[in-house]
């Protein structure tokens, strides 16, 4: 599949992976694939979703299991290497208030050599790009330290988006953004054609934009398909506590939930 820069997606396993912190175990057995398609990781708050990402990032290394990217081990890669296929927007992630956001923008191509104020053509075509994708352009001259954070999560975006990378990482990306840019920020992720693994608390923009999701609950995969196989309404009873029913969004055609929490269902 066609992606950023022409390149093509790559294709991004975990293979059993567990990950020990201090002795306990935060995620155990986690298998999953994902090539050129957007699959989302969902779960309850503690179910190890970031801790999957970080393995994939290179955060958190593995005590055992696999992460292949672009069919390499990735952490038998050198960082730069790494960089050059893997690309992550994470949650606090630096916010480089000394810098403009064309040179926070920037830095994502120091993965492809580029030295910090070069004007060789293609960084300055990937900077550009990116930031016209990300919705930021119009920030170009800004100081980081007067964007708001939703401002930051977009410019943060177009970062990893000048990385060319041919799998995005992203955790919790619609943070501090309003419903606008949520709905845009996703739809841009799903039209981008990059292999792409993000986290979502939000479980109407999951179904609405991933091509497959995989259900995390205590640090073990429950549930994995597409989000009408996965979102059903006995595994979000189970996994999430709540009562909920799919319909389909009459303006996009898409499934969507209603939910609530069973003390505020109507029994009359």
């Amino acid at each position: 599949m066609s992606t950023l820069g022409g390149m093509d997606a790559a294709a991004l396993h975990v293979d059993d992976v567990k990950v020990e912190i201090a002795g306990r175990t935060i995620v155990e057995g986690i298998s999953l694939s994902a090539d050129g398609d957007v699959v989302g990781l969902i779960g309850p708050n503690g179910s190890g979703k970031s801790t999957v990402l970080r393995a994939v990032y290179r955060m958190l290394r593995p005590t055992s299991g696999r992460v292949t990217a672009a069919d390499r081990d990735v952490w038998e890669s050198r960082p730069r290497e790494a960089a050059r296929v893997t690309a992550a927007v994470v949650q606090d992630g630096p916010s480089d208030l000394e810098l403009t956001v064309t040179e926070c923008v920037a830095t994502g191509r120091i993965a492809h050599g580029r030295l910090f104020g070069s004007d060789r053509p293609e960084d300055v075509l990937a900077i550009e790009r990116a930031m016209r994708r990300a919705g930021v352009n119009d920030l170009a001259d800004r100081d980081m330290s007067t964007l708001s954070g939703g401002e930051r999560q977009r410019v943060q975006l177009a970062r990893a988006l000048a990385q060319e990378p041919r799998i995005l990482v992203l955790d919790e990306p619609t943070n501090h953004l309003d419903i606008r840019h949520q709905l845009e920020l996703m739809a841009l992720v799903h039209a981008l054609g990059v292999t792409t693994l993000v986290t979502l608390h939000d479980l109407n923009l999951a179904a609405a934009y991933c091509d497959r999701l995989v259900v995390l609950s205590a640090g073990k995969v429950v549930a994995s398909g597409t989000p009408s196989d996965t979102l059903t309404p006995e595994l979000l009873h189970e996994v999430f506590g709540i009562r909920a029913q799919g319909i389909t969004n009459p303006l996009t055609g898409r499934l969507q939930l209603a939910y609530a929490h069973e003390k505020e269902m109507n029994f009359s």
